[in-house]
């Protein structure tokens, strides 16, 4: 595969040196970086522009390609340094990496999906246990993020750049605009969003801006000025596993979503809803397609 010049390579080799690598390792993470872009202009895609999708399309490269799990797993954590570097310089919102990891073991772990009523359930006890949780502002954000994965299956890279404008109160609406890989599309808000978005975009993000003491565009911010939106999703899965151990990530939330969707609504109308560009990608939600689905997430996401 051929190799391509390295996006910011300057600004990551200064990164390495400010990390404290070895020039060992400084050589493999450049190495790793620049066949990993090589890769990327060969999809035609912008390094900046890497999704999560996009990952688990590489690790899947990587095993056709013959490498073996230990050998993939120093790939992605080569990475996710390149992409943390990445967020530093805030060219990214978030790490495409953050939350993968590969499974070295012969036999894949399937992990369930949930049906409605258990992601009922999921929000509900979320609700339960941080209400009272002494962090009203952090509780308040995290529940708004966490309600619109569970009824909107907002995927966690959109979530990242959403605006406040994207929330349409008065319609009981949401703007989830397009990007190159998803459509963008408008959805109903389930009532009860509506009061809790109202008050954390009312209240709730202007208290967080204060804290913070300085403007911030996006919809979900944090409280300190360093913490980017990656590590507020961290959070939410931390607390999540609390609660439930099956609970892996945000993405496995919304692959429920997307399935449970596909046995009550026409492909083409969930197509729209899940923001797929493509009817194959809505497809693969479907039922006696979910076993595929749920071994990548299994493969990709170990538990942590």
């Amino acid at each position: 595969m051929e190799t391509v010049e390295l996006y910011k390579a300057g600004v990551f080799e200064e990164y390495m040196l400010k990390a404290g690598f070895t020039a060992n390792t400084r050589k493999r993470l450049r190495g790793t970086a620049r066949s990993f872009a090589g890769w990327a202009a060969a999809q035609n895609i912008p390094l900046p522009d890497i999704s999560y999708n996009d990952m688990l399309a590489y690790i899947n490269h990587c095993r056709q390609s013959g490498n073996k799990p230990i050998t993939i797993r120093g790939n992605i954590s080569c990475i996710r340094h390149y992409y943390t570097m990445l967020i530093d310089q805030q060219d990214v919102a978030h790490n495409p990496c953050s939350n993968i990891g590969i499974k070295g073991i012969v036999r894949t772990k399937l992990h369930e999906t949930f049906s409605p009523g258990e992601l009922a359930d999921i929000y509900q006890k979320y609700q339960e246990k941080y209400n009272s949780s002494g962090n009203t502002l952090v509780y308040k954000r995290n529940k708004a993020v966490l309600g619109l994965v569970i009824y909107q299956a907002v995927a966690p890279e959109e979530l990242g750049r959403l605006i406040p404008g994207d929330i349409k109160l008065r319609e009981g609406k949401i703007f989830i605009a397009g990007s190159r890989k998803a459509n963008e599309r408008e959805l109903a808000l389930e009532a009860h969003q509506v009061f809790d978005l109202m008050d954390y975009v009312q209240e709730t993000r202007k208290a967080l801006l204060a804290i913070r003491g300085h403007d911030n565009s996006s919809l979900f911010i944090s409280i300190r000025t360093g913490e980017h939106f990656h590590k507020i999703m961290r959070k939410i899965i931390d607390q999540l596993r609390q609660q439930d151990k099956r609970i892996i990530n945000l993405q496995q939330i919304r692959a429920s979503v997307i399935a449970n969707w596909l046995k009550t609504q026409p492909i083409r109308k969930v197509q729209y809803m899940a923001g797929h560009r493509f009817i194959s990608s809505t497809e693969r939600y479907q039922v006696n397609n979910m076993d595929s689905l749920k071994e990548d997430i299994g493969r990709y996401h170990p538990d942590l």
